[in-house]
């Protein structure tokens, strides 16, 4: 039997969008090692996403009771020294350095986001099925979706006005800072940009953490 397990990111778990980086690895560890994934656990997350996925508030006791056991981590420096991007490569690379073949029983555990996007775009199936069949998402997908325009090019802009996205001060520049707030002209700036280039075939809709908005 073999597990791998996609490690939740720190002891509570964080954002959802920050937790679908490992969530995409684990899976991809798993389709290449034909083992069974486990988490990440979503039970002690301060968002509650155990309600979205329909998962026990437990889960986590079986993430934490694997990484107990004698496992095989694979490591930021293991992903970099295999040479490749694709994460599903770099686990080939990996697993074979470390003996770890098709057959026999071994947990591995991945975590973390580093690689970014590139590492994790074989994952990109996944993690929509896993989206869509979330609680009320396929609902709340229609009922945007049926509002919109035929044949229109539809253009979501996604607006963050809070959380842990700090605010720029006064002729602060953006370049190279992290978890900073856009600012709003830069989205209008952005949008009208599109409205001159493709005028009355595009449509806008927002949506931010204060609701959403046609124009």
């Amino acid at each position: 039997m073999r597990f791998v397990v996609a490690k939740r990111l720190g002891r509570r778990g964080e954002g959802l969008g920050n937790e679908m980086l490992p969530w995409a690895k684990g899976w991809i560890a798993s389709q290449v090692l034909n083992a069974h994934l486990v988490g990440p656990s979503w039970g002690l997350n301060r968002r509650r996403y155990y309600r979205n996925f329909g998962t026990s508030r437990l889960d986590f006791l079986c993430e934490d009771m694997l990484l107990r056991l004698p496992h095989h981590e694979m490591t930021e420096d293991d992903y970099w020294a295999t040479g490749e991007t694709d994460f599903g490569l770099a686990v080939e690379s990996w697993a074979r350095a470390k003996g770890l073949g098709a057959n026999g029983s071994y947990i591995v555990s991945v975590a973390g986001m580093w690689g970014g996007y590139p590492a994790i775009r074989n994952a990109r199936s996944f993690l929509l099925a896993k989206l869509l069949s979330s609680r009320d998402a396929l609902r709340n997908v229609f009922q945007v979706t049926a509002k919109l325009a035929q044949g229109k090019l539809f253009a979501a802009v996604h607006i963050r006005t809070g959380g842990d996205f700090l605010s720029l001060s006064e002729g602060e520049s953006a370049r190279g800072k992290f978890n900073r707030r856009v600012p709003g002209e830069w989205y209008l700036w952005v949008c009208e940009a599109l409205l001159k280039h493709f005028g009355d075939r595009i449509e806008f809709r927002f949506f931010t953490d204060l609701g959403g908005a046609r124009i």
